[in-house]
């Protein structure tokens, strides 16, 4: 009995920042020995409905995960039509950059009470491929703060998710989501009891617009890891000292 638990304790000792558990297709990366926390890292081969574990034990000692990592799913292109749901369990604070790009086929999306922020471009998917998401709901009861376009732009109508999907929100939140940044994407927004719709086809966001404005488009363009990109790269790029979508 000594000697497991000392095999046990040296396993555990041996961790280290960075190390990768996987299960069930989904990759959790250490991020930290204490206090114990762990997140989504990339997973490109994660199928079907997704289950994210809010904690995983290792070695005898239990992790929190609290982050879905950058680019988690992205599965190297521009559509992910093999995952069809995603469960963010409660704790997770935030979703990283491009966590979920391309990944059409999710019908719902829901947030859990914890979330704190959402990264640029977490949700968004490309007008070639449409999108099956039928509604989002978010438990946080204030609004994450959201990067830019986190689930499409709204100065280009065509990607992104439809901005008609219903958004439900905690009881008493709803003006606070319509006025935070990000979350004006949706037309509706409810919290069963009080609803605010806008008209969606008529509205333009200044932060798209200003995106392009002035742009020299013969200048090089870059990605957010500033490797310069043909004309035919698709995502986000730095251009002329613009940051925008293609």
């Amino acid at each position: 009995m000594l000697l497991a638990a000392v095999s046990t304790v040296a396993m555990a000792q041996q961790v280290k920042v960075g190390d990768i558990v996987s299960v069930e297709d989904v990759n959790y990366r250490v991020t930290s020995l204490e206090p114990a926390l762990m997140e989504v890292t990339e997973s490109p081969f994660a199928t079907g409905d997704i289950e994210i574990y809010g904690e995983l034990e290792h070695y005898d000692v239990v992790y929190k995960v609290v982050k879905i990592g950058s680019l988690a799913f992205y599965n190297g292109t521009d559509y992910n039509p093999d995952i069809t749901g995603v469960v963010i369990p409660e704790g997770v604070e935030e979703i990283g950059f491009q966590a979920f790009i391309g990944c059409c086929r999710i019908a719902h999306i829901h947030l859990p009470s914890t979330l704190k922020k959402i990264g640029n471009s977490a949700f968004y998917c490309y007008s070639d491929y449409g999108s099956s998401l039928e509604e989002v709901t978010c438990d946080a009861v204030v609004p994450p703060t959201c990067g830019d376009m986190v689930w499409g732009s709204t100065f280009n109508k065509v990607n992104g998710i439809s901005r008609h999907v219903p958004c439900n929100v905690p009881k008493g939140s709803v003006q606070a989501y319509r006025n935070a940044y990000g979350w004006t994407y949706f037309a509706y927004i409810t919290d069963g009891e009080e609803t605010s719709e806008i008209d969606v086809d008529e509205e333009q966001g200044i932060e798209d617009i200003d995106a392009y404005v002035g742009l020299d488009i013969t200048k090089p363009m870059y990605d957010v890891l500033g490797k310069q990109v043909e004309g035919d790269y698709k995502g986000i790029v730095i251009q002329n000292g613009r940051k925008y979508i293609k």
